[in-house]
């Protein structure tokens, strides 16, 4: 059996083992503490089984953000620059509560009906002197990863 491993990529914490399917190695995650560092007042994405214990009081999202995925290019400007960091923490709030940012009517109307038909979600967002980001979320709402457009 191959193994991956699942490590903060902030503070390199081990958070779990599963399965590699062929593939041996280390995947990146943020852990709990280091979420709570990184975006304050974002729910931290829990397990489907853990999901029905969180009261409904403590957050006003309308999508389970699943495992938060950055990719490296999201991941170093977030590390080097406050401002962007804000600026992510701020989309990522705005993407799970349903306000899909900068997209024309046409596409927030596809994220509505995908919202309610349970397909794949995309926001975009942009402020002046940062650079665009979007985010997405599967349809099976298991991932959210933000990304730069020239990074998909």
């Amino acid at each position: 059996m191959t193994v991956l491993r699942d490590i903060c990529i902030y503070c390199k914490k081990e958070m779990g083992k599963e399965d590699g399917d062929g593939v041996e190695g280390d995947t990146g995650s943020i852990c709990e503490e280091c979420w709570e560092k990184r975006f304050p007042g974002v729910p931290y994405p829990v397990e489907e089984e853990r999901r029905s214990q969180v009261s409904s009081k403590s957050t006003d999202t309308r999508i389970s953000l699943g495992q938060l995925v950055f990719t490296r290019g999201v991941n170093d400007k977030v590390a080097d620059n406050t401002q962007f960091a804000q600026f992510v923490t701020e989309s990522l709030r705005r993407h799970a509560k349903g306000d899909w940012g900068d997209l024309c009517q046409e596409d927030k109307q596809e994220n509505e009906f995908s919202l309610k038909e349970g397909f794949r979600l995309l926001s975009a967002y942009e402020r002046n002197g940062l650079p665009k980001i979007w985010i997405i979320t599967e349809a099976d709402r298991s991932a959210t990863t933000i990304l730069f457009p020239d990074e998909y």
